[in-house]
């Protein structure tokens, strides 16, 4: 589907004035909103760029910028010196497209003469937008551990970063991350709109069946407002009946108990995922896998559901596949596969 750049109410010449003939082409319904680190970063951007442009168009471009609903056609602007050329032709383009829209004596333009004036804009505000190329290096890859093979020559080797940690690729997925925000500005109010009408049709407050495993009902619920389960369990009555497809916690089941309530345990991580939570067969002790960095490399923790304390001094990092605990009462946990009980 082809894009095209809303042009949104500005009037004409110069730079815009506000008893001017507006136009009203491609008007969205849901204003583009943009935060205030972003807007700043705009201001500065054009500011270095005033020494590239003419008055009127250096003029034209904060006027954009200062309006939220057209910001987006000078937002991720590359330092002057970078594209000049084309932030200079972006800028025609605006005067044409309004134009285009305003028509003859001040008349509404429409028809196919917009929509082509909107196209070619788009067309002209991503040709400013630099993407960012990442540099060609002397690197080689690692073959997979244990395969034998000798290390290959991967001029991007380098971009590796498992810890996330090395400061050169940061930047770049900084860079990267900047860039898309900036070809997608124009949709950011749509983007917006859409995520607020999923979250509407998603029950944020729900919870799972119980499942009945080793004198314990085990289920995990989500909370409203809250981004992760808390798997929680209840002992079975010790006269409850045997299990049957329709098994729940009846009135003599014991209180609720919290095995791992991940929103706690995600607080200060920018990511967090769990893997493989399973209870040991004498209801003593959790084990789970832990991802906070997104490369599904997890770390293995092991706790004591009676004191809430880890078991293991040191948790086992950059496990693939996790392998659940098999616990005796009189034994050290030992690594064995176990059915998941969450």
């Amino acid at each position: 589907m082809e894009r095209t750049s809303a042009l949104l109410p500005i009037a004409a010449a110069p730079p815009f004035s506000s008893t001017s003939p507006r136009s009203t082409l491609l008007t969205p319904s849901t204003p583009v909103r943009v935060s205030s680190l972003a807007t700043r970063s705009t201001r500065r951007v054009l500011a270095s760029n005033a020494a590239v442009l003419s008055p009127s168009d250096a003029a034209l471009a904060a006027a954009l910028a200062a309006d939220p609903r057209t910001r987006h056609l000078v937002a991720g602007w590359p330092r002057a010196g970078v594209r000049d050329a084309q932030k200079r032709a972006l800028m025609a383009r605006v005067r044409a497209a309004v134009g285009a829209a305003v028509g003859p004596a001040g008349s509404s333009g429409g028809g196919s003469s917009s929509t082509s004036s909107n196209t070619a804009l788009e067309a002209a505000r991503l040709a400013v937008l630099a993407p960012p190329v990442p540099e060609v290096r002397d690197t080689l890859a690692a073959p997979p551990p244990g395969s034998g093979a000798a290390p290959r020559p991967d001029p991007y080797a380098w971009l590796r970063d498992d810890a996330r940690k090395d400061a050169r690729v940061l930047e770049h997925l900084a860079a990267e991350n900047a860039y898309t925000e900036a070809v997608m500005a124009d949709a950011a109010g749509v983007v917006e709109a859409l995520v607020s009408e999923m979250r509407e049709a998603i029950k944020e407050a729900d919870e799972s069946a119980p499942l009945r495993k080793n004198g314990f009902f085990y289920y995990w619920r989500t909370e409203e407002g809250q981004q992760y389960r808390v798997s929680c369990r209840r002992r079975v009555a010790a006269d409850a009946p045997p299990p049957t497809e329709l098994d729940v916690p009846g009135p003599g089941a014991g209180r609720e108990e919290v095995v791992l309530d991940e929103n706690a345990e995600a607080e200060g991580h920018d990511f967090y995922m769990t893997s493989g939570a399973t209870v040991s067969p004498d209801g003593t002790q959790l084990a789970w896998g832990v991802d906070t960095v997104g490369g599904e490399s997890y770390t293995l923790r092991v706790r004591n559901l009676a004191t809430g304390e880890d078991v293991l001094a040191r948790p086992i990092k950059k496990v693939r596949e996790i392998f659940c605990l098999g616990v005796a009462q009189e034994k050290q946990p030992s690594a064995r596969n176990h059915e998941e009980v969450f």
